[in-house]
């Protein structure tokens, strides 16, 4: 079992990967300490539910898809854990270069502080879609195939959905015709492998259409596109109010696909944490969820290769004893002064502990939009 202090220096090691704009693709940590991690975190996920029942003033976050800065600067904005809890709805992998990074930083965080940070489970957290779609690749140039394996081990254990202050219901990608009543949802057992038909490959991959009534074929191939109709039965006959899911890309981060709906308007809101993705140039966004069921958006702009050489990570409060130790002990055993000069440049002088702007420029300041959930 790693040690709390071992769990920060792995923190630490992906924090440092991403200071100054430094770009490294080796491995953060070893091979033998990210199965340690993997099986730490499997252990801590084992018995949540397929189905998490979470108390408001929580961050929702959308896709990652390997896009490491977006995510530090999301945590950089609210606070790293325990100063705030997150549910983030899958999708951590493919597509971006740093998933090993992103997945390394999250289960460090379920390992540390698993009551204030909860991963459900996307399309893209499963062997048949991360072969082919980046990860495996990226992977691979980093670590051996039975440390991706373990990955997706781990992958199985990821609850599959959440309901936030008894009124808003989180997923993926959406619902199923086989979705009728949450609360049977939530006494079976959590699927291993994703893949053909059924209620947990809808649930990852099903998006909200405005021409459908009901249900129709999606055009991915898996799951449905769901319409009005369906979503507002599915939450009226379960005491919800609000669909929060992510699964599509949002030019400006976040979406209400059935706006042109009057009965549904305000009933499914898709949120994409993402931004750039695939460099289209899109703005990412978070969800702030209040103890009120208030839904704040901050949305966010793509980092540009200015933003990243300029800015400087920055630390959560609980590493800055570690820091501060490394610091003494590489002071203690300095044997030159331009050696003392680059471990001092290594290390930010900056603390997370409370909240700052995204980035370094006034641009990135976030646009706040609050919307009122009906209790």
């Amino acid at each position: 079992m790693l040690s709390s202090s071992e769990i920060d220096e792995i923190v630490f090691q992906v924090l440092l990967s991403r200071m100054h704009g430094k770009k490294r693709y080796a491995q953060p940590v070893t091979a033998n300490t990210m199965h340690r991690l993997l099986n730490q975190a499997q252990d801590i996920l084992k018995k949540e539910p397929v189905m998490l029942e979470l108390s408001a003033d929580i961050a929702v976050v959308g896709d990652i898809h390997g896009n490491i800065d977006d995510l530090l600067r999301i945590f950089e904005r609210l606070r790293y854990p325990p100063a705030m809890r997150y549910i983030f709805l899958g999708d951590y992998v493919d597509r971006g270069l740093y998933g090993t990074e992103v997945l390394m930083l999250l289960f460090a965080l379920k390992v540390k502080y698993p009551e204030n940070i909860f991963l459900l489970r996307g399309n893209h957290e499963t062997e048949n879609l991360s072969r082919y779609y980046g990860f495996y690749k990226e992977i691979s140039g980093k670590y051996e195939e039975d440390v991706y394996m373990s990955i997706i081990d781990t992958f199985d254990y990821l609850p599959l959905c959440a309901i936030i202050g008894d009124r808003i219901f989180c997923v993926h990608g959406g619902i199923s015709p086989l979705l009728k009543n949450v609360d049977d949802f939530a006494h079976m057992q959590k699927p291993h492998e994703l893949s053909g038909c059924g209620i947990f490959t809808d649930m990852v991959w099903s998006d909200p259409g405005i021409d459908v009534a009901e249900y129709a074929p999606n055009e991915r191939g898996c799951g449905y596109i769901y319409g009005p109709k369906a979503l507002a039965k599915f939450l009226d006959d379960n005491g919800l109010d609000l669909l929060v899911r992510s699964h599509e890309m949002c030019s400006d981060g976040v979406a209400w696909p059935y706006a042109d709906d009057e009965e549904t308007v305000d009933r499914c809101l898709t949120v994409f944490s993402n931004s750039n993705y695939c460099y289209r140039g899109n703005s990412g966004a978070i969800l702030h969820i209040s103890s009120d069921l208030l839904v704040n958006v901050e949305v966010f702009p793509p980092l540009t290769e200015q933003d990243l050489k300029k800015r400087k990570v920055l630390l959560p409060y609980w590493l800055y004893d570690m820091i501060a130790k490394k610091e003494a002990e590489k002071k203690n055993a300095v044997k030159s002064t331009a050696r003392s000069s680059k471990a001092k440049e290594l290390v930010p002088l900056r603390v997370s502990e409370n909240e700052g702007k995204y980035g370094n420029t006034v641009k990135d300041v976030p646009l706040r939009v609050a919307v009122p959930v009906n209790c």
